[in-house]
């Protein structure tokens, strides 16, 4: 038996003839946003509140890092009221973001505080993985990205990976109601300007933002009413008991 943790699953399953249940995703039982807003040290107050989530390996926040800061810089000068927080899971992958993007400056950076980043942001610019999946749990509009060596995806990723989004919200969306959900940079093999036309767009675009949460909402809706780790529980306890 397999518990699944995405809403498309046991389908595919079930016609591989294998039982599998949706026991649900730990992102969408996380504390109460009341519970996570305090960040430490306090955050920037502004207009414009932009969370960037670079990834927790270090792989990805050197490939993806630089980008996304030279983005930023370009979004600065265009927003005044523009302020933004990086979020990152712990004090290593804290010093490897301050490695990859040290030409660009310093980066406000907060560790181990993404729930609560997620809850103060407006819309947020993320690397491509779990965190778009937090992130939308957190119902805020995003742009996901996830850089890739032109060669390297030329040669092996396109052949490898079929069409069809790849973020987990779009997978979810296109899968269960026919449409994407989120802006989506994936893979991205250029510059910074795609990102920066693509947050621009959010950061102007009040319907954009609305239509973003309005799809957020119906894959949270999927999710309602499962507690993750209970349900996971239940599913291995019911197969040990049959197996007996």
């Amino acid at each position: 038996r397999v518990l699944c943790v995405l809403p498309f699953e046991p389908a595919w399953f079930a016609a591989h003839h294998i039982p599998a249940t949706f026991v649900g995703h730990p992102v969408y039982n996380r504390p109460n946003p009341t519970e996570v807003r305090t960040i430490k040290p306090a955050a920037p107050s502004g207009d414009l509140k932009l969370a960037l989530l670079p990834g927790s390996r270090h792989g990805e926040i050197r490939a993806n890092s630089p980008l996304m800061v030279q983005a930023l810089r370009t979004l600065e000068t265009r927003h005044d009221k523009l302020v933004c927080l990086w979020a990152v899971m712990n004090e290593d992958g804290a010093r490897c973001l301050r490695h990859s993007v040290r030409q660009h400056g310093p980066v406000d950076l907060r560790v181990g505080q993404t729930d609560a980043i997620l809850e103060w942001c407006d819309l947020a610019l993320v690397v491509s993985g779990t965190a778009t999946l937090q992130t939308a749990a957190h119902l805020r509009p995003m742009v996901a990205l996830f850089k890739l060596n032109r060669v390297s995806w030329n040669l092996i990723g396109r052949w490898v990976v079929g069409p069809g989004p790849l973020t987990l919200p779009n997978l979810i969306s296109q899968r269960c109601y026919g449409c994407q959900a989120i802006t989506e940079l994936v893979p991205h093999l250029g510059s910074s300007q795609p990102l920066i036309d693509a947050v621009e767009a959010l950061l102007t675009g009040d319907q954009r933002r609305a239509d973003q949460i309005i799809a957020l909402q119906k894959i949270a809706s999927l999710f309602n009413g499962r507690r993750f780790a209970q349900a996971a529980a239940e599913g291995v306890l019911t197969t040990v008991e049959r197996g007996s």
